[in-house]
């Protein structure tokens, strides 16, 4: 049967299916002794006929799936989310401060170049850098490329201009803020079936789903207090209350998704140091809507080993890589982290073993995991990792 739409979707052939098909055809119109296999001309001629057949179902194919958001894919899943108010997010570039560092007067002029070691992305200073007299003055750079490019602590240190490059030096003593990628297909999709959780719908999946539309916004998640009794362990959140943490997304924007999506009567609370953004009501006058950002906890990490080859800064910066992956209420896993340097070494021997200490504290003593609160984000910068053994 030829490629078909009927009531359960397009139907297609594969190319043995058709090439036999128009075999049939042939012997129909010829007769039932013409040669249609083997290298007769008329084989030849079906064999052309039903590639270009093929081709032509695979497109329509293609073109039907397209139409729906569970199979399209690419500039066609776009479009379709774009028709349901949900846009895309395009790719954001990495920044970091740089230290530059002058032995004479001089100019470094904005958009000079600094390229990242040892990986070779480039970084363009964000404002021209004067120099008096000799001495150090901190500028920011960003990615010239768009992408989720890592800034390790003293990893842009080349000037790509060799005169700058001999005039002065650059470091960046701290981590660069990673950029993003643009969104994959199967997050756009999730972002585009959540979104039919209308705003004003729940309190909970509607205004998650909303706050997840917000630009800029990274993570989100909603406590709902539909109750009439105080929860403690949530910063004694009040009852019929939402308690909205987020990162990303500036104060006024998250503040404007949920005053438009909390249901009418819920305290909007954000615990007891809240941030506070302006949202503006339908009559044009203006509401402080607050929520919560999550706190920044600086965890210290001593791993040591036995019987171990590798390089301690690699180990260091694959459990700086594992923290990155935590969100905002998850615990410090040993065993994840420990994975994580695992990984990074080069060779193990006999009697290998390995430990972990995890700690707020500054000199680890701790052993296991490392419990956050629900809006407590950990961060272990490569400076607070101490590897030993190696």
């Amino acid at each position: 049967m030829p490629a078909a739409l009927t009531a359960t979707g397009l139907s297609i052939e594969d190319l043995d299916t058709i090439e036999a098909r128009n075999q049939a055809n042939a012997k129909q119109l010829f007769g039932a002794t013409a040669n249609v296999t083997g290298s007769s001309l008329l084989a030849k001629l079906i064999s052309l006929i039903s590639a270009s057949e093929a081709d032509l179902q695979e497109l329509a194919q293609a073109v039907y799936n397209a139409s729906f958001p569970t199979t399209a894919g690419g500039v066609a899943l776009r479009a379709l989310c774009q028709i349901g108010g949900v846009t895309a997010k395009d790719a954001t570039r990495s920044t970091a401060s740089v230290d530059i560092t002058a032995t004479a007067p001089g100019t470094v002029p904005q958009g000079a170049v600094i390229v990242l070691q040892p990986t070779g992305e480039r970084f363009a200073t964000q404002a021209a850098v004067i120099f008096a007299a000799p001495g150090t003055s901190p500028v920011n750079v960003q990615a010239i490329v768009a992408g989720a490019v890592a800034v390790p602590a003293s990893s842009l240190t080349t000037f790509e201009d060799g005169a700058l490059d001999a005039a002065y030096t650059s470091d960046n003593p701290l981590s660069g803020a990673t950029g993003t990628d643009d969104e994959s297909d199967e997050d756009l999709r999730n972002r585009f079936f959540a979104s039919y959780h209308l705003p004003g719908t729940s309190s909970g999946d509607g205004l998650l789903s909303e706050l997840l539309q917000v630009d800029g916004v990274t993570f989100a998640k909603v406590y709902n207090n539909d109750t009439g009794a105080t929860i403690a362990t949530q910063e004694n959140q009040p009852g019929h209350s939402v308690f909205c943490l987020v990162t990303g997304g500036t104060d006024n924007d998250v503040a404007q998704a949920i005053w438009a999506s909390k249901a009418l009567g819920i305290e909007a609370y954000g615990g007891t140091t809240p941030t506070t953004g302006t949202a503006t009501k339908n009559d044009g006058t203006t509401v402080s809507v607050p929520f919560d950002r999550p706190t920044a906890t600086q965890v210290h990490v001593e791993i040591t080993f036995s019987n171990a080859t590798g390089d301690a800064a690699t180990v260091k910066q694959a459990i700086a890589d594992y923290a990155a992956t935590l969100n905002p209420g998850d615990d410090v896993i040993e065993l994840a982290l420990l994975c994580a340097g695992l990984e990074a070494l080069d060779s193990k021997a006999d009697g290998f073993d390995m430990t972990a200490k995890i700690d707020t504290n500054p000199v680890p003593a701790a052993t296991g995991n490392l419990v956050m609160a629900f809006n407590e984000l950990a961060t272990i910068a490569t400076a607070d990792v101490d590897v030993l053994g190696l």
